[in-house]
């Protein structure tokens, strides 16, 4: 029997309410003219600064899926249900290779869904389907699934979701969480907000360079 989930106590941000949680949301700084709405959405979202009048912190519970062993074993359950909320494979674009010996790279021949002609095989060191792209460590949970955060109820994986499904749940830090202070300026805000300043600066030089002159 798999072990299906582990468990993970971590502070819920979006319902944070004891006295030190209201001091630091509302001590944090946005930089000028910084807009949720214009960051990309699987990288920021937005923060709830909603609270209630209870004494202790809360906690969400996150479960996190045990990914060693997670479809790499035949389901014995011959009955109809969904692949997708099983913990063992079906078929073989169902099928994750056990080992963390290949890359999310995906294989050229899984690409032309051919992976049967794979020189490599078993051995290839590229990943032979999606699953076996999306859940490892590097991949896992750090990115918002595209449901998130109005149409969660549409996912058919539920827990079982390669992306997470809230804030607490995503592997990663996210930008708008962090404290605006001079180490933010000095290390994210450059390699962060401005990459995205330049990309638009640039847009626009190209399109003046193309544009045709008026005489």
């Amino acid at each position: 029997m798999l072990p299906p989930f582990i468990p993970k106590l971590i502070p819920d941000k979006e319902h944070q309410t004891d006295e030190s949680a209201i001091q630091q949301q509302t001590s944090k700084k946005k930089p000028p003219g910084f807009s949720l709405e214009q960051s990309e959405g699987t990288d920021v979202t937005h923060t709830s600064l909603q609270t209630e009048p209870i004494q202790n912190q809360q906690y969400v519970l996150n479960e996190h899926l045990f990914l060693t062993n997670f479809k790499t074993m035949e389901c014995a359950n011959k009955l109809q249900h969904s692949y997708k909320t099983c913990l063992y494979y079906h078929n073989p674009k169902d099928r994750r290779r056990y080992g963390n010996f290949y890359s999310s790279e995906m294989c050229e021949f899984a690409e032309k869904d051919q992976v049967e002609l794979c020189p490599l095989g078993e051995e290839c060191p590229k990943s032979h389907n999606r699953l076996e792209q999306l859940y490892r460590q590097d991949k896992y949970k750090k990115k918002f699934c595209s449901f998130y955060p109005n149409n969660l109820y549409n996912c058919e994986y539920g827990k079982y979701c390669s992306f997470a499904h809230s804030e607490s749940e995503i592997l990663i830090d996210l930008i708008h969480n962090y404290d605006y202070d001079e180490d933010f300026y000095l290390f994210h805000y450059k390699t962060v907000f401005m990459r995205i300043i330049g990309k638009i600066i640039e847009e626009n030089h190209m399109s003046k360079i193309m544009s045709p002159i008026c005489v």
